[in-house]
């Protein structure tokens, strides 16, 4: 289930750094819109290229199938920023829980 954990951060990382990326380039301004749209052509990407393991494969089927149905309803963006935060306070208090055993 770690696994699952360190990837599911890393696949809603990655995506949000690559929007972030083409924001500060000004390849794609930024709106709800245009920001749903290159994430759900992010994660077609990803599923086509076997981008990430299979621990997160059935989310990004779903992040897919959402997203094309529900267009801009689907929120995949704060979706991602929310796990995203999450998931970085998880790995953080298991970093200092494991700091405290050590000492």
């Amino acid at each position: 289930m770690s696994a699952y954990y360190s990837e599911i951060q890393m696949v809603v990382n990655s995506a949000l750094e690559e929007l972030a990326a083409e924001h500060a380039s000004g390849k794609l301004i930024n709106s709800p819109v245009t920001n749903n749209h290159f994430l759900v052509r992010w994660v077609t990407r990803a599923i086509k290229t076997q981008r990430f393991g299979k621990a997160t494969s059935a989310n990004l089927v779903q992040w897919q199938k959402t997203g094309r149905s529900k267009g801009n309803d689907s929120m995949l963006e704060p979706t991602f920023k929310r796990i995203s935060a999450y998931y970085a306070g998880f790995f953080w208090w298991r970093h200092c829980s494991n700091y405290r055993q050590n000492d």
